[in-house]
């Protein structure tokens, strides 16, 4: 056989092999896509609907806010090294909430709590249909099931909490999930300007208090310059550490100013 006719076999055989191997990665990627948008239209494992009409969700929303007020509104010991003239301070003190308090209350009470502390010019948008939390391991899920009338999945998003050492409060996001799609926050909130149509939809975008929480997301500004809760009798609640582990989200607070 000449060298001209086995060079042409081999040739024939590398070229068979190419386009073969072409196919197989063609199918693998579109296998991979596919499963993808099976997961993204799933919703995550923790997920778990709740019927905001369901006395017992109801009851435990109001048993949290119940508590919530008392401990704010609680006559504390004063703080043993406050110093002569220094603004009266407590000592600190500590309190945890159950994430399946916290759920119950977001998805029974955030809407009116939003409207009274607005006067009605806040509420919850219509394409949000359920909130939910899970505290675990130093981490805080929280995801949103959305409906805007074209597509229906929950978007989701594992934050870091984190009290810097000016007192402000910072969420940035370690990962944000589309259904139980997991993606790099760079990949999906991007850096700058609006983020990927499918994890917030223009229409939750184009609200101000939607692009302000992307942005403490991104990590590019604190959730709360100073977590402080203004009391009507003059005092003041402030945050001092944050920490949510085994399903509660512990917090350590003291209060401030006028007094016990």
């Amino acid at each position: 056989m000449s060298t001209a006719a086995t060079s042409l076999r081999f040739w024939r055989r590398v070229r068979r092999r190419v386009v073969w191997a072409a196919f197989a990665l063609a199918a693998i990627a579109c296998a991979a896509v596919a499963y993808a948008i099976v997961l993204s239209n799933r919703p995550p494992a923790w997920w778990a609907d709740i019927d905001p009409h369901d006395s017992r969700q109801v009851i435990l929303a109001e048993d949290l806010e119940n508590a919530v007020g008392t401990h704010l509104h609680l006559a504390r010991e004063t703080d043993p090294s406050l110093g002569e003239g220094e603004r009266w301070r407590s000592e600190p003190w500590r309190v945890a909430m159950r994430s399946d308090d916290a759920n119950a209350w977001l998805n029974t009470r955030l809407e009116a709590w939003l409207e009274s502390l607005s006067n009605g010019a806040a509420s919850i948008p219509d394409e949000v249909r359920h909130v939910r939390v899970v505290f675990d391991r130093g981490r805080i899920r929280v995801g949103a099931l959305i409906d805007d009338g074209r597509t229906r999945r929950v978007l989701s998003a594992t934050l870091r909490p984190e009290l810097r050492a000016d007192g402000s409060l910072w969420v940035s996001a370690e990962s944000v999930g589309i259904g139980r799609l997991s993606l790099p926050p760079d990949w999906t909130l991007g850096s700058d300007g609006p983020p990927d149509a499918r994890v917030v939809p223009a229409s939750l975008w184009n609200k101000p208090a939607a692009r302000d929480l992307v942005e403490a997301v991104r990590g590019r500004r604190p959730l709360l310059d100073e977590p402080v809760i203004e009391l009507l009798d003059g005092r003041s609640v402030r945050l001092l550490s944050i920490a949510a582990r085994d399903g509660r989200l512990e917090v350590e607070c003291r209060t401030e100013g006028g007094g016990r």
